[in-house]
This record gives C-alpha cells, structure tokens and sequence, in this order.
C-alpha cells in the first residue's frame, strides 16, 4: 500500500528547491484517508490522498493545509505542526500535496505498547492524560472556524455516517442510527470547533508533553460533546472494553476523563452517552464502508478485508447504548 517512496524522492528532489538535500523518503503510514511520509533531510512530513480509492470524503488537501495554519494561530489551541508547502499541480506527485514540518516525539502506540509508555510511571501517564484532555478542551473553548463551513447540528452529523451505513448495505446498523436520530441529545453550549477523530493514536509525545494533535480529517464545526464521546468510547465501559493502551496505570478513567472536561470547559457532560453511542456508530459505519469496498473490489487495501467482524461488535455495542439510553432517559 501506498506510492513509491523511490518515485517520490526523485520527483521532490527535482520539485523542491531544497530537494537537493533530500535523503530518503520513509512512509509513517498508509491512512484511509491519508498516506504520510517522513522527507528525510529536510525533516519534513508528505501527506497526499490515498492510492486507490478513499475510505471518507475528507477533506481535500487544500482544505487539510489551510486547517492546520488556522489551528496552529489559534489562542489556548492544541499544538499542531507548520505547514510549510501546498502543491495542486497534478504532474508532480499525480495528486495534489502538501508539507509540514516534523513535530518531535512518539505517536502513542495504539497496538504494541511503546518502551517508553510500557515503562512510564502512572504519575507520567496521568500527566499525559491530562494534557491530553485538556487539548481537546481546549477546542471547546474556541469559536466555530470559518472554514469548517456552517455549524453541524448532532442530528447533521450523525445523517453522514448514516448514508456511509446505508452505502454499506449494513441495515443492522442503519436502524440503530435511526434510533440515535430519533432522540433529542442534550448540548452543551455554543457550538465549537470539534476535532472530530480525538483519540490518543492521533498524537505525538516528546519527553512527556504533547507535541501535536494529528488527523484533522472529520473536524467540524459542532457540538463539543461529539469529541468527549468519542474520547470515551475508547475506554473501558461496563458496556464495552476498552482499547489497547489505553488501561495502562495512570491514565485517566472515564470519570477522570468527564471530570477533567468539564473543569476545563465549563460545560455540563450531561447526555454524553448519546454522543459515545454516535461514535460508536460512526466508527462502525466507517467501517462498514471499508470492509464494502473491499468485498466490491474498489479497494486492494487487505485490512479492510477483515473489517467484518469489529462492525458486527460494534453494531451490538451501539445497540446496547441505545437501550440503556432508553431505559435512563439520559438523552
């Protein structure tokens, strides 16, 4: 997966006009909606649009390198790297891109634990955790961006996973999104940027500070309880089990989690299940979508292949919100 890291550095090396100190070109990751390089010499990070087809109409590379300006000036905002370079001339790289710069640190491991996270004292994690929740607090205290296009309501935003569900053909999990739809969630104030894909993979740690916020892809304008919900389903739940990682000693629980949010925000956390149930939902539907273009051949990505079964636990745990929001009112 991905594009020739060989092809690249030729093209960049003449492109650029410090492509003469180009040594290599490394590929970090071959995202669904992204694939990121690591431009050795210039300590440099590519992004570019996927090979073969995309996972999300994210947004495009234009919008993704003006986001990350914007974020970057933004008072009490969460650190993210300078872009440094846009191109959309489509005879360089056969797709538009753009650079920014290397930010220092680790991404926290979402699989295989990390040495320096396995071997960290739960006081370092607490601390991590903290900066962490604070970061994405930190956006629900910004007014809505421009950019971002008009405020999404909850109801708008969970409409667009749907149509992903209903595009996979999964009718299990297009019922339970209608169920959420059929609710009244609670706010929680005005609305705000919402980062929209906030978990703790989405970051880099440098000698125990966050050093960037990533993946900007599904950020919005919005309800701010859309990223506390999301944030949260990646704990563990006396519904669902938590992600790897993310039990370590130290790091926050869930109540630590909505405590911190809530000092740091001033807002009420209240109805919040109904936000975790959404992203349980997006993440499935997501998903879903990947594992249909796999099964349709409109994608050679072989993750996406075996996809099927995390949908089908996810449609389950999204089902279980629901009834419990149903049985407690708590939307």
């Amino acid at each position: 997966m991905g594009r020739d890291p060989e092809h690249l550095k030729s093209v960049l090396s003449q492109h650029l006009v410090s492509g003469n100190k180009i040594t290599g070109i490394r590929q970090l990751a071959a995202g669904h909606t992204n694939e990121t390089y690591l431009v050795e010499g210039l300590n440099q990070i590519l992004r570019m649009p996927p090979a073969g087809a995309p996972l999300l109409d994210a947004f495009d590379m234009w919008k993704q390198f003006q986001l990350y300006a914007v974020v970057k000036g933004l008072p009490g905002g969460p650190p993210v790297p300078r872009v440094t370079y846009f191109c959309d001339d489509l005879s360089v790289l056969g797709a538009p891109f753009f650079l920014m710069g290397a930010a220092p640190g680790e991404p926290f491991p979402e699989y295989e634990c990390a040495p320096w996270l396995a071997e960290a004292t739960p006081e370092f994690r607490s601390k991590m955790s903290r900066q962490w929740v604070q970061a994405i607090a930190g956006l629900a205290n910004q007014e809505p961006i421009e950019m971002l296009g008009p405020v999404r309501s909850p109801q708008e935003e969970m409409h667009i996973w749907r149509r992903y569900s209903v595009d996979a053909g999964n009718d299990a999990l297009t019922a339970q999104i209608d169920r959420l739809l059929a609710m009244n969630p609670k706010r929680s104030g005005p609305a705000t940027v919402v980062h929209g894909d906030p978990k703790l993979g989405n970051t880099l740690w440098h000698e125990g500070e966050l050093s960037a916020l990533l993946d900007w892809e599904m950020s919005s304008n919005g309800e701010p309880l859309n990223d506390l919900g999301y944030m949260l389903f990646f704990f563990e739940s006396d519904i669902h089990p938590g992600s790897s990682n993310c039990d370590l000693p130290g790091l926050w629980k869930r109540e630590q989690i909505i405590k911190g949010w809530e000092e740091m925000t001033g807002r009420s956390a209240s109805g919040v299940l109904w936000y975790e149930a959404m992203s349980a939902a997006k993440i499935s539907a997501i998903m879903a979508y990947g594992h249909h273009l796999a099964l349709t051949g409109q994608t050679d990505d072989e993750r996406m292949q075996h996809w099927e079964p995390t949908v089908q636990l996810g449609v389950q745990t999204t089902q279980i919100m629901i009834d419990k929001i149903d049985k407690s009112g708590e939307a």
